[in-house]
């Protein structure tokens, strides 16, 4: 019988035969309808290869979403937890399968990681377990073991040390709802929850793990309950060598369960993303040749490190570095799509504006046009409209983000930025909030306390925009822009010697701030923005800032 079982729509059958032939030529055992036999029946055939396959692949497409047929055999392997499943069309499976990680092949020509990434799904179940960390692969892959995937990831299942079943039912939340959140980080290979559970209670260390499944790292966790309060905690592992790379504990008053779980999930899944970036990029750092994604993970590295100025420089001149090895990453270009424009509104970029802006329009669009569904991407092309005085289309990028990734924090504090140049500064701190919600330690918090700190000074309340824009500098003392709003809210409180050393501070940071630059990196032309701006700008030249 076969190894794997293609369930498609028929207007796709040139896909599903393009994907059925570079399977077979990998070494795989395919199957797919155009082999039915002319003497049985259709359905009695259906049944039985659905039935002998160790991995159904389901190809989603819009028809495939409309076909009985299909729903039916993704069923058939989702209770059998031996469904795989991709998209050729971008669009996302229906439910129930959408709780399953679908990889996306619209963009596949034969060549991409995704495909690297389809395959060891599908060896991850082909390959059966209990045989796979004690004896050889069977004879297709006398071929040379396919390395583990870039930030390819197994969620064990959490284990429960209270016993009790209510925090089983809590633990195998967590653990599903963290495979679908990590999914969605760029460039992930995330094994599906179906096979991860099939390690429940298996006696095998991390090491075994990930040879069997032939990823780079496994997460384990456990839940416990001590009276009132639930402890979470968690572990990120190195496969190959069975070394903890990072570990993390929630401690929490139980309250409802359900919020509970969203709020550690959400946190656990942005926390871990820049984890396995960092360790992706060590793995890098150490290698004797690099490739553009590897240089592209460097970059990402330097940004989650802290976003000053020596690591703006470094980590823009990676990014560049990737896409001249490889024009097309669709990361890369995002990454300098997104940070660009930020590095101009906080003083680090020595590029003219109009010049940035457009070069990362341009990476945005081309991003979005190689990787519809590119959450990052269109988060920085909504940026590059909010710096350019287009709130509007800016809205719709921003909430296009949000569609792909709910946990993308930094496009909460695009809403806070855009309520602040459309004349609303008063709406904005809960936006913020929510951005502070989803990653409280996010590397870019020290800009939404700034925010907040400018937002105050916008509406008059000089005061209250001292707590922020301190806790802003707590977090980032090499950033200057935060100490000249801080000089106005000093100055608004009659302490103008403090005020006046805030600004020599600033300067001594980069010297070419002035009022005419700080002017010309926000573009908002909302008269009640440009109003407000002005009072701002006006303190900060009476207190001694250069006009330039």
């Amino acid at each position: 019988m076969s190894d794997i079982f293609i369930s498609y729509a028929r207007s796709t059958e040139a896909d599903a035969r393009r994907i059925a032939e570079a399977l077979a030529s990998a070494g795989y055992q395919v199957w797919r309808d155009d082999q039915l036999p002319a003497h049985r029946p259709y359905g009695d055939v259906i049944e039985e290869r659905l039935s002998a396959a160790r991995a159904v692949l389901v190809l989603w497409s819009a028809d495939a979403i409309r076909s009985q047929w299909v729903r039916a055999e993704a069923d058939v392997a989702r209770q059998a937890r031996k469904l795989v499943q991709v998209t050729l069309d971008g669009l996302l499976p229906p439910m129930p399968f959408n709780q399953v990680h679908c990889l996306n092949l619209a963009d596949w020509s034969g060549d991409a990681e995704v495909w690297r990434h389809l395959c060891a799904s599908l060896d991850a179940l082909i390959t059966p377990l209990a045989e796979s960390a004690a004896q050889p692969a069977p004879a297709r892959d006398a071929a040379p073991r396919r390395a583990p995937p870039r930030l390819s990831l197994v969620v064990l299942p959490f284990v429960n040390l209270s016993g009790g079943p209510e925090q089983d039912y809590f633990a195998d939340g967590v653990t599903e709802s963290l495979t679908t959140d990590i999914s969605r980080l760029n460039g992930s290979f995330v094994i599906a929850r179906n096979t991860a559970f099939t390690f429940k209670d298996k006696a095998m260390n991390a090491t075994e793990i990930g040879e069997a499944l032939n990823v780079r790292y496994v997460l384990e966790g456990s839940v416990q309950r001590g009276g009132e309060r639930l402890r979470l905690s968690v572990q990120l592992i190195d496969a190959a060598s069975g070394a903890n790379i990072w570990t993390d504990r929630f401690d929490k008053p139980v309250t409802d369960l359900f919020d509970m779980q969203d709020e550690i999930v959400t946190r656990l899944a942005r926390a871990l993303g820049v984890q396995l970036v960092a360790a992706e990029a060590r793995r890098a750092e150490a290698a004797p040749d690099v490739d553009s994604m590897d240089v592209y993970f460097m970059g990402q590295a330097a940004v989650n490190g802290g976003f000053g100025p020596a690591e703006a420089v470094r980590a823009r001149a990676l990014f560049h570095r990737a896409l001249a090895l490889d024009p097309n990453n669709v990361d890369a270009l995002a990454a300098l799509a997104l940070y660009d424009p930020s590095s101009i509104s906080q003083a680090l970029n020595p590029e003219s504006q109009e010049v940035s802006y457009s070069l990362s329009e341009g990476r945005a669009k081309t991003a979005i046009s190689l990787a519809p569904n590119h959450a990052l991407a269109h988060l920085a092309l909504g940026q590059i409209y909010s710096f350019t005085d287009r709130p509007q289309l800016a809205l719709a990028e921003f909430r296009r983000a949000i569609e792909l990734d709910r946990n993308l924090a930094h496009a909460h504090a695009g809403f806070a930025v855009l309520r602040m140049y459309t004349g609303h500064a008063e709406e904005l701190e809960q936006h913020v909030q929510e951005a502070l919600r989803l990653s409280p330690h996010d590397h870019q918090a020290y800009l939404w306390h700034q925010i907040v700190g400018m937002a105050h000074l916008c509406l008059g309340r000089d005061a209250e925009a001292e707590a922020p824009l301190r806790r802003c500098l707590e977090i980032n003392r090499d950033y200057g822009v935060p100490l000249l709003y801080l000089a106005v809210s000093l100055w608004g409180q009659g302490r103008t010697a403090e005020a006046r050393a805030a600004i020599q501070d600033a300067l001594a940071i980069n010297p070419g701030f002035s009022v005419t630059m700080l002017k010309s990196i926000r573009k908002s032309t909302n008269p009640t923005y440009v109003s407000q701006l002005a009072r701002v700008l006006q303190t900060l030249e009476e207190a001694g800032l250069p006009h330039g």
